[in-house]
């Protein structure tokens, strides 16, 4: 959480919880002029200090209409804790990421073969701190999908990052053009040991003069191959789980569990104000009823 952090100035413990243990950092923000606590922008969780009863306490507390909250991966709820408000305000929604166990890891055959074959297309993995160029490969991955994006927010983000030594980052060039990346961050020990986190990354599916290639797919065996490389990468350096962050995109999750990654699941607290629901269900439907977690 030290980059975002460095990066977003305005963030800030959760009201009532001690900024040096059991923290939540929040970002205040407005959601249709409607003031908001929710999790850090880019991040997957609000910090891995969190104590889980105590934040939830504190939401019910809190009058800020709208309050979004993701937790790590692993934290719950007690399963005798009660919420003490008259109307239940928080509701804990489900939700997951994947992790693999590195220590035994292998990759599957058919994300085998893509590396592989990325890799006779003349796509090569290269280690990168250039900021220009994991700006563009995630810029262009979120307009593809149509998902706006405070680009200063994300450059600042991205450089802070990139200036942590323990962090490892990666492009995957083909012709000589960058058209994937991946950022990984060296989060946190677990019981099971160092986690790394699959925290950026992006892709350019735009043709390549360069490669002078009519092939859809070159870009995206790019991305297999940086997150292969990034994952073998993470194993020399001793982490014991690579984590791929999740993702709600069912085609991102699909392409998450086709590495071997297992459901690993997490949860998010949601409290919204009951004069705002009628909004919050037309704009924002995920926060009211959000989506079943995959089996597998």
């Amino acid at each position: 959480m030290l980059a975002w952090r460095q990066a977003f100035e305005e963030l800030t413990p959760f009201p009532g919880l001690d900024a040096t243990s059991n923290t939540a950092w929040v970002w205040p923000t407005r959601m249709a002029r409607v003031r908001a606590l929710v999790t850090p922008p880019w991040s997957v969780d609000v910090g891995a200090d969190v104590d889980p009863a105590a934040l939830a306490e504190r939401m019910e507390a809190c009058s800020v209409p709208i309050q979004i909250l993701d937790l790590p991966a692993g934290a719950a709820l007690p399963a005798d804790f009660e919420f003490t408000s008259k109307f239940k305000s928080v509701c804990v929604h489900e939700r997951h990421t994947r992790q693999i166990q590195l220590q035994e890891y292998k990759l599957p055959k058919k994300r085998a073969q893509q590396a592989r074959r990325a890799a006779r297309e003349g796509t090569t993995v290269v280690a990168s701190l250039d900021l220009a160029q994991h700006v563009a490969l995630h810029q262009a991955a979120r307009h593809r999908k149509g998902i706006s994006s405070d680009e200063n927010g994300l450059r600042a983000l991205m450089a802070a990052l990139l200036s942590q030594p323990a962090n490892h980052a990666y492009v995957a060039l083909h012709g000589g053009r960058a058209v994937a990346s991946a950022i990984v961050v060296r989060s946190r020990s677990t019981a099971a040991g160092p986690v790394a986190l699959y925290a950026l990354g992006g892709q350019d599916r735009m043709p390549s003069q360069a490669s002078h290639s009519a092939d859809p797919n070159v870009s995206a065996r790019a991305s297999v191959a940086v997150l292969a490389h990034a994952i073998e990468a993470a194993r020399e350096a001793g982490d014991q789980i690579f984590d791929f962050g999740g993702s709600s995109d069912p085609g991102v999750d699909r392409f998450y569990a086709e590495f071997g990654a297992a459901v690993v699941p997490k949860i998010r607290l949601v409290k919204t104000a009951r004069w705002i629901r009628p909004f919050v269900a037309l704009k924002r439907p995920d926060l009211l009823f959000p989506k079943p977690v995959p089996s597998s």
